[in-house]
């Protein structure tokens, strides 16, 4: 056996290094024992009744979002009576509300683009001005990328449980779910 402090031979049985003076254990080891390090223990998400996690189907909710709206309403009929977290509950209705409010804003854009349209068209017959009125597609595409963008990194945080807060709706869910 080696000493550990000045690592010179030593018998098995010894007490202390006959070198150095090092005393050990009853094992030939030194005594000293290191302070015990702390592992935090992994953090587990809840579990949902279809097995998966909280995070994971939170995740399907907001990439359900991107794809279709009948997919995403039945998902998050699923999550409000079947589950129980109120954290998946908060993040089933935060998802149909910003589709549902993407949806009301591009509604409202195209109808003012129609409007302008058919001011467009009956200046441009009656009084030949040329004119091109409507909203700017620039505007509407930044739109859509930015509810991509939106849905995305919402997914994204989901699998953590994580996400954005909605005052009125996490206060909704918190009181009556």
């Amino acid at each position: 056996m080696f000493c550990t402090n000045c690592g010179n031979n030593i018998p098995d049985n010894s007490q202390f290094c006959p070198h150095c003076g090092k005393q050990f254990g009853a094992q030939g080891q030194s005594s000293y024992q290191g302070q015990p390090q702390y592992q935090a223990p992994p953090q587990v998400q809840p579990r949902t009744r279809l097995g998966i996690t909280v995070g994971m189907l939170g995740a399907v909710v907001w990439f359900s979002a991107l794809i279709d709206p009948v997919l995403v309403t039945l998902l998050a009929i699923y999550v409000l009576f079947v589950e129980k977290d109120k954290w998946l509950k908060g993040t089933a209705i935060k998802a149909v509300v910003s589709y549902f409010g993407f949806f009301f804003v591009f509604q409202v854009i195209d109808g003012i683009n129609y409007a302008l349209g058919a001011f467009t068209h009956f200046f441009n017959y009656w009084f030949g001005a040329g004119w091109n009125l409507g909203f700017p597609v620039m505007l509407t595409n930044i739109l859509y990328i930015a509810r991509i963008v939106l849905f995305i990194w919402s997914a994204f945080s989901a699998f953590k449980m994580k996400g954005f807060k909605i005052r009125r709706i996490d206060e909704f869910v918190e009181n009556h779910m």
